[in-house]
């Protein structure tokens, strides 16, 4: 773990050095780009490989989908409070004055 954080550290300080070369930088997002595809190739390769995963996959996504509606659900009913708390609506007192 240390090792990747060292890496990330060192890209970001050449990254930081190279700011005002972004013309050089270029290639390196489409090599991001590639990685990553690369990536998720290879794990959809691991997960199909995977007897007990692929055994699994209508449970699992089930589970996947009540998660997903639970986190959509929960994102909308807290919105409006937060909405009303950053615009600076104070929410009215039961009582009366």
């Amino acid at each position: 773990m240390l090792y990747i954080l060292g890496c990330f550290l060192g890209g970001l300080a050449v990254g930081f050095a190279m700011r005002r070369q972004q013309h050089r930088l270029k290639p390196v997002g489409r090599l991001t780009d590639a990685a990553v595809c690369f990536l998720l190739f290879v794990l959809g390769a691991k997960l199909g490989a995977n007897e007990t995963v692929m055994d699994n996959l209508g449970q699992l996504g089930w589970e996947a989908l009540w998660l997903t509606l639970g986190a959509v659900l929960g994102s909308l009913l807290a919105v409006r409070p937060l909405e009303r708390l950053l615009k600076g609506e104070v929410p009215e007192s039961g009582g009366r004055t």
